[in-house]
C-alpha cells in the first residue's frame, strides 16, 4: 500500500508506478496497431490503403466520451471509482491478446480472417479506450500543483514503453518467434502490469466525488463551451496531432517498401522513435519546471512540424533514387518522435487544468477525444494520400498540417491573454 497520510496525495514514486504500469498496459494495443501492424500486414501484401483503414480501429478512443460520463458515475464502492473498471478491463484486454494468437500472419490474405482480425483488435481497441477514463480519472483526482508534469511526464513515458513492446519489440522477436508465441507473451504482460493497481486503496467516495446524476454528453460540453479561453483550447486540440497522424501510419509501409526487414524497422524505426518520445517527455518535465507552458507548447509543435518536414526531404531524395539516403528515414523517425513526447506533456498538463475534479474523468476523456477526432480522419486517409500521390506529397501535406496547428494555438493565446479572470493554472512555469 502506498502510505495513507492523505489519502489523496499518495507518495509521488509510487504514484508514479501506478501511473506508469496502468498506461503502459494502455500502450500495448496501440503500440500493435500504429507501429507493428502497418508493418506486418504490409509484408502480407495487404494494399495501402487497407492500412490506413484499419485505423479504424482505434475510434472507440474518439468516441469515448460518449460513455465516460456513465463510467463516473457507476462504480463498486468497495473497489473505487477507478479500480472498478481497471481490473476487469486489464483481465479483459489479456483475453484480446490470447484470442489474437489464433490468427496467424499468414491467413491475413484470407478476407474471412483479415475481418477477423480488425474485430478483434476493435474489441482490444475498446477495452483500452474504456480502461484510459478510468485511469485518467485517477491521474487527475490524485496529481495536484508541481506533480502533474512529473506524473504526465510518466504516462507519455508508459505509454511509450507500451508502444516499444507491443510496437518495435514484437516487429524484432518476430523474425524468432511466432505470433502466436508473441501475443500470449502480451497477455502475460498485462496481467503483470496490473499488479500495481491491485494494491492501491482508493479514496472512499464520500472523499472524492459525488457524481452528477446527469450523464449525457450536452450536459457535460457545456463546461467546454463555457468561456472563450476554452473554446479556443478546443480548437488547439483538434489540431494538434493531425499532422502527426497523416505521417505517422505510412512510415512503416514506406520503410517496407524501401525493402528493410521486420527486424531493421522494429530496432531502428519503432524502438529509436519510442525511445526518443521519451526522451522527449523527460525533456518536457524539465523545461515546464523552469519554463511558462505556452511557450513551451509553441515550440515543441514547431520542432514536431520539422519532424514531418524530415520525412517529405528522405521521400523525396529516395524517389529520386538516392539509395545512400536511406538511413535518413530512420533519423528523421527519431527526430519526429523526440518532440511529439514533449508536446505530449505539455498538452496533458493542460488538459487536467480544464478538468473539474467531481467529473476528472469525463472531461480528461471528452479532450483526449478531441485529440482523436480530426487525427482519426487523417490517420484513414494517410495510405488513400500515399496511394493517390506518393510519400513526398503525403510527408509535405502532413509537415503543413502540424505547422498550421501553430495558428489554432495563437488563437488560444489571444484569449488567454484578454480574459485574465479566465487564465488557468496552465499558464504559469509549474
Amino acid at each position: 500500500m502506498y502510505p495513507q497520510g492523505n489519502s489523496t496525495n499518495p507518495h509521488t514514486n509510487w504514484l508514479a508506478t501506478v501511473l506508469f504500469s496502468l498506461y503502459f498496459a494502455q500502450g500495448l494495443p496501440t503500440g500493435i496497431i500504429s507501429q507493428a501492424l502497418p508493418a506486418l500486414l504490409r509484408e502480407q501484401g495487404v494494399s495501402r490503403s487497407m492500412i490506413g483503414l484499419f485505423g479504424l480501429v482505434l475510434i472507440p478512443w474518439s468516441l469515448k466520451f460518449m460513455w465516460a460520463p456513465w463510467v463516473d458515475k457507476h462504480y463498486l464502492p468497495n473497489w473505487g471509482p477507478s479500480r472498478s473498471w481497471i481490473i476487469p478491463l486489464q483481465l479483459g484486454a489479456a483475453c484480446c491478446f490470447a484470442i489474437l494468437a489464433l490468427l496467424q500472419p499468414a491467413l491475413w490474405a484470407t478476407p474471412v480472417y483479415l475481418w477477423l482480425l480488425f474485430a478483434t483488435l476493435l474489441v482490444l481497441s475498446m477495452v483500452a479506450a474504456t480502461q484510459d477514463i478510468a485511469t485518467d480519472s485517477l491521474a487527475v483526482r490524485l496529481l495536484r500543483g508541481g506533480k502533474r508534469t512529473l506524473g504526465n511526464a510518466f504516462q507519455v513515458a508508459g505509454a511509450r514503453m507500451g508502444y516499444i513492446v507491443g510496437g518495435s519489440l514484437l516487429l524484432v522477436l518476430s523474425t524468432y518467434l511466432s505470433w502466436a508465441t508473441m501475443c500470449l507473451a502480451l497477455a502475460g504482460i498485462v496481467l503483470l502490469a496490473l499488479l500495481p493497481v491491485l494494491q492501491v486503496q482508493e479514496p472512499p467516495s464520500t472523499q472524492t466525488h459525488q457524481p452528477s446524476k446527469k450523464t449525457d454528453f450536452k450536459t457535460h460540453w457545456q463546461h467546454f463551451n463555457s468561456n472563450s479561453v476554452i473554446k479556443r483550447w478546443v480548437l488547439v486540440l483538434l489540431t494538434i496531432k493531425a499532422g502527426e497522424q497523416l505521417a505517422s501510419p505510412m512510415v512503416k509501409p514506406m520503410l517496407v517498401d524501401m525493402g528493410y526487414s521486420l527486424g531493421t524497422i522494429g530496432w531502428y524505426a519503432s524502438f529509436a522513435g519510442s525511445v526518443a518520445t521519451i526522451i522527449g517527455a523527460g525533456i518536457a518535465y524539465l523545461a515546464l519546471k523552469r519554463k511558462a507552458i505556452v511557450p513551451m507548447l509553441v515550440l515543441f509543435t514547431l520542432l514536431q512540424a520539422l519532424g514531418n518536414g524530415l520525412y517529405a526531404f528522405c521521400a523525396t531524395l529516395l524517389a529520386a533514387g538516392a539509395s545512400q539516403w536511406y538511413h535518413l528515414g530512420f533519423v528523421a523517425n527519431f527526430i519526429e518522435h523526440m518532440p511529439t513526447g514533449m508536446l505530449m506533456v505539455a498538452v496533458f498538463n493542460i488538459m487536467m487544468d480544464y478538468c473539474r475534479v467531481q467529473y476528472a474523468g469525463t472531461d480528461f476523456t471528452i479532450q483526449a477525444a478531441l485529440l482523436s477526432v480530426l487525427a482519426g480522419l487523417c490517420h484513414l486517409a494517410s495510405g488513400v494520400i500515399a496511394d493517390l500521390v506518393g510519400y513526398t506529397t503525403l510527408f509535405s501535406v502532413s509537415t503543413i498540417a502540424a505547422a498550421l496547428s501553430l495558428c489554432a494555438i495563437y488563437y488560444w493565446q489571444q484569449a488567454l491573454k484578454n480574459n485574465p479572470g479566465a487564465r488557468s493554472a496552465s499558464e504559469q512555469a509549474h
